[in-house]
């Protein structure tokens, strides 16, 4: 919408191209929507497009910020209405680190939870490249399986606030078990 292509355009006459992502709900129309305690600092890396056609962006995250609300600007929304582009201060977040044998741990059981949400919702050709994709260190691991599983922004704001690696971890593996008994297909009862 037009209040994305201004924040893009902004971005792009700025010497440092990054933005801050996070999840901040619905707004009423009467107050802008509240900003959660974290963001993802991006970075980004093209831009393809177009006013006319829209655009496409390509960024890269570059790590959890804690967030503080510098200002808001009401900027027209595609249904008439208006709508609140935040801007923000920020400040590095990183994840709480605990145990790096749990860590491991945990991260080889979200990885074999995360290759049977993929054999379900995924084509079997991005399972392969997933496979070849998968980075061995638990941070790198959470990162990959949290930015590849098809959730809710409110869920995907829920990880991003997790205090710690291992917090996270299991946040994922719960909701990628929820997301797979969700699926499952019924099993026949006895006649």
């Amino acid at each position: 919408g037009p209040k994305h292509v201004r924040l893009l355009k902004q971005v792009l006459e700025r010497d440092e191209h990054g933005f801050m992502i996070s999840w901040t709900g619905r707004s009423d129309g009467e107050r802008p929507p509240q900003l959660p305690e974290h963001g993802t600092k991006m970075a980004v890396l093209a831009v393809k497009g177009n006013d006319r056609e829209g655009y496409s962006v390509t960024a890269h995250g570059q790590g959890r910020q804690l967030l503080k609300l510098a200002r808001s600007e009401s900027v027209p929304d595609p249904e008439g209405g208006r709508s609140s582009l935040l801007y923000v201060h920020d400040e590095p977040a990183p994840l709480g680190r605990t145990d790096p044998g749990e860590e491991l741990l945990e991260a080889w059981d979200a990885v074999e939870l995360f290759r049977r949400y993929a054999q379900r919702f995924f084509h079997p050709e991005v399972q392969e490249e997933i496979s070849e994709a998968l980075p061995p260190d638990p941070l790198y691991v959470a990162s990959f399986i949290c930015a590849n599983t098809l959730l809710e922004p409110e869920q995907q704001q829920q990880l991003l606030a997790a205090e710690t690696l291992l917090a996270r971890l299991r946040l994922v593996s719960h909701m990628i078990s929820c997301e797979l008994n969700r699926s499952e297909p019924a099993q026949p009862g006895p006649a």
